[in-house]
């Protein structure tokens, strides 16, 4: 909702799929989820509970 909220008040930003981002970062393999965010949990991912959106902001 966060995001959601700021791409509404703040056109020039807009998100970056995380499969792209992923992608562009030349990270290997797949991300570690499905969705347009980083959303890694605990119970899901042996992890900290961690949440990761990418931003671009319009020329």
């Amino acid at each position: 909702m966060q995001i959601s909220r700021l791409t509404a008040e703040r056109p020039e930003f807009q998100e970056v799929p995380l499969a792209q981002a992923w992608g562009e970062a030349g990270l290997p393999g797949s991300p570690p989820c499905t969705g347009p965010h980083l959303l890694l949990s605990p119970a899901a991912h042996g992890t900290d509970g961690f949440f990761c959106a990418v931003l671009e902001r319009r020329g």
